[in-house]
């Protein structure tokens, strides 16, 4: 292309991006989006020697590309089970190159805008441009660039999201593009269009916030729904470079230390930013949203909290190289599996189901087969949570509600069967374990467990317990080892299985719960959460079959797979 005008170059430029953009249509998402990458790093000279006339059509085919690809990319990536397989390590590090691709394209389009600055100047260029007045293209300028200022911190946002959704750390430099976009679109937008800046500071803060309070232990759509209500509520958020007397805490700015690590006074200046969040505390915060919102920030404002006060120490378990063995438990996941397997702890029948209770359904027909995320339709239709294949239009085939089939024949039930985990450490009610092998862990944020200690475990923990899964989060760089932070529920915890009062054993559906007691007395029941507005007043059946009547108190905690209650009478 040497000894061509710039023009020309630039228009066969266009041509060879039409092909690249047919070629897209058959290949990987990942694939098309690095051979765009590619493209222009290859022709970037030439554009940057196109004149601004022939640049424009170049710019609207490369931004559409570029945003129709990293949308392909990102749904795909989204279906990506965890740990990471290598195909979706690849689709990450792809996304992620992907900011390459849209910063070049914001330079671009930031040169095509400052181009409208010469319709100010009169003469005979103005006199070419008579569609609109002076007011007109400038006011079409600002308009412009606040948009691209919009779009570019949204693109880092939402990389930073992909991150926190595939459970793995934000890269350092992420975190650092944030606060520059922001910083160079609160300088150009600040005083010539203030209120596009709040829009803007909406976007950025919201990521923020989300980030200090640990998005690791949320489950992915509960990311995107908080997120969503703190765009509505940043304005009640300030960033000041001193603290004040409000509730609040230093971040670090420089990218180094992830949001949800606090960070000391003495901290280098410039490189930390005291957030300030005492006005999302008020009610009119609160009256300013809907409800849904308001649940969010709820659930928002007791997560900041366990981060402003300082957290408790964790006893830290000892090296490979001071002990004989690696400490270890037993982990069973899902509500109704963890329920089974405490069930047998109390009856010792092996994999036997107690006759006499409910055939109440299972979790996942196994952590293999189970979908990888919950807010995936796709892989919800592939895996249904229970299939017996029974036809109900013969009675001979049927089970009733107790699990008793017609006939002698034993039912047919696959429950998530105990995994050895790795102990890594412990603190006061919880544990942190690894995900022992290579292939995909189907734990999610809010799964009720139930954890055995064996071995050298067993003088760390107690010998069994009920459980949740608070958070998860790669931690190794080849993103194939997963670490799951669980949160013991205290008390004593017995398996029972519930039904409508009223209604007879055998006759009316029951469902498994879990009771605490003190001294024979009921305290707390965890009960799933579709079954929590069955009624207030409740029979519960225990493994010996002995019934109790029972009234349901006020909640405590309420997860997408389980409520947590008081038992106000039993």
């Amino acid at each position: 292309m040497q000894g061509m005008k710039p023009e020309n170059k630039c228009r066969e430029t266009l041509q060879k991006l039409y092909q690249l953009r047919e070629k897209s249509a058959f290949t990987e998402p990942a694939e098309a989006l690095a051979l765009l990458n590619r493209f222009l790093i290859e022709h970037h000279q030439t554009l940057q020697d196109c004149p601004n006339n022939t640049l424009r059509p170049l710019v609207d085919e490369l931004g559409s590309l570029a945003e129709a690809l990293i949308h392909r990319l990102r749904l795909s990536f989204k279906q990506s089970s965890v740990p990471l397989s290598a195909r979706a390590r690849k689709q990450l590090f792809v996304l992620l190159d992907s900011l390459n691709v849209s910063e070049q394209l914001f330079k671009l389009e930031f040169r095509l805008a400052g181009t409208h600055e010469r319709y100010s100047k009169g003469g005979a260029e103005f006199n070419e441009a008579r569609i609109l007045s002076v007011h007109e293209r400038l006011n079409c300028k600002q308009e412009h660039l606040l948009a691209l200022h919009h779009a570019r911190v949204r693109a880092v946002s939402l990389l930073i999201l992909d991150c926190f959704q595939a459970y793995v750390p934000v890269p350092e430099r992420l975190y650092q593009h944030l606060h520059k976009v922001a910083r160079q679109a609160r300088e150009y937008l600040f005083h010539k269009h203030h209120q596009g800046w709040v829009s803007v500071r909406a976007s950025y803060l919201a990521i923020l916030m989300l980030a200090m309070v640990n998005p690791y232990a949320l489950r992915c759509e509960d990311m995107e729904e908080m997120l969503d209500c703190l765009r509505h509520l940043s304005g009640y958020v300030r960033l000041r470079s001193e603290p004040t007397e409000s509730m609040g805490r230093y971040l670090d700015i420089s990218g180094r230390i992830a949001p949800h690590v606090a960070i000391s006074k003495g901290y280098t200046a410039g490189k930390r930013i005291f957030v300030d969040v005492e006005e999302l505390f008020s009610d009119k915060a609160r009256n300013d949203i809907d409800k849904g919102c308001q649940h969010q920030l709820d659930r928002f404002l007791a997560r900041l909290q366990l981060f402003i006060i300082p957290r408790k120490t964790r006893k830290k378990i000892k090296s490979d190289q001071e002990q004989d063995q690696k400490p270890w438990v037993w982990v069973t996941a899902g509500f109704y599996s963890a329920h089974q397997q405490l069930l047998q702890q109390a009856t010792a029948s092996g994999d036997k189901i107690n006759t006499r209770l409910a055939l109440s359904g299972i979790d996942w027909l196994g952590t293999e087969d189970s979908p990888a995320r919950k807010h995936n339709s796709t892989a919800a239709k592939k895996h249904k949570p229970l299939e017996l294949n029974l036809d109900r239009t013969k009675p001979a085939e049927d089970l009733n509600y107790e699990g008793i089939p017609k006939g002698d024949r034993t039912p047919k039930v696959s429950f998530n069967r105990p995994r050895r985990w790795e102990l890594i450490d412990v603190s006061d009610g919880g544990l942190r374990v690894r995900w022992p092998e290579k292939g995909k862990c189907r734990i999610q944020v809010g799964d009720v467990m139930f954890i055995e200690s064996e071995g050298a475990s067993a003088q760390k923990i107690d010998t069994f317990y009920v459980a949740v899964a608070r958070w998860l989060r790669h931690v190794n760089e080849q993103l194939d080892v997963v670490d799951v932070g669980v949160e013991q529920f205290s008390g004593q915890w017995s398996a029972f299985f519930a039904y409508p009062e009223g209604a007879r054993m055998g006759q009316a559906e029951s469902w498994p719960v879990f009771i605490s007691s003190t001294n024979g007395k009921f305290d707390y029941i965890i009960l799933p959460t579709q079954e929590s507005l069955r009624g207030q007043v409740l029979r519960v059946v225990d493994h010996d079959g002995v019934e109790q009547r029972i009234e349901l108190g006020k909640p405590i905690e309420q997860d997408v797979s389980y409520q947590l209650m008081e038992v106000a009478c039993g």
